[in-house]
């Protein structure tokens, strides 16, 4: 390379999972908008609500609290295999699915989202306990407070 040139590269990493090789939801050969997870959001944020206001008041009240609302409940927004959605309880460390908190937050979100309730519900009723478990705190019937990627075998 010569003296103050530039090089970029990019670097992609694909986790197996069970001999399965994942796929990017941001491939590097396709434009952004086209990826599969800001098209959710765009479809979420399209279906959600809306509030008019006239002018200056918009930005100021209901409708600029209830836009930054669907922006901020839209982003950690995820899907199970079974295609269950849920709102993760918080970036970066807790993008899962926590019960109470994804639960709360689907309840909350009733005004902006009414499929959202459901669909936690069942993703959490999928995990719920079953067996007696002492390492893991299971019983049967009881909800999980929370669940790693490597937990989702049902």
């Amino acid at each position: 390379m010569p003296a103050r040139g530039e090089w970029r590269g990019t670097i992609e990493v694909l986790p197996i999972v069970d001999h399965e090789e994942s796929q990017p939801a941001y491939p590097r050969d396709a434009p952004l908008h086209d990826a599969v997870p800001v098209k959710r959001l765009r479809d979420w944020q399209e279906a959600s609500p809306t509030v008019e206001l006239p002018g200056e008041l918009r930005g100021e009240l209901l409708g600029g609290v209830l836009d930054r609302s669907v922006q901020d409940l839209g982003s950690p927004r995820i899907r199970t295999g079974g295609g269950n959605e849920f709102i993760a309880a918080g970036a970066p460390w807790f993008m899962t699915l926590f019960g109470r908190d994804s639960l709360l937050t689907a309840w909350m979100a009733l005004p902006i989202d009414q499929q959202l309730a459901p669909s936690t519900l069942r993703a959490l009723a999928a995990l719920q306990g079953r067996k007696v478990n002492p390492a893991t705190e299971e019983e049967p019937g009881r909800i999980l407070h929370e669940v790693r990627r490597n937990n989702w075998r049902r």
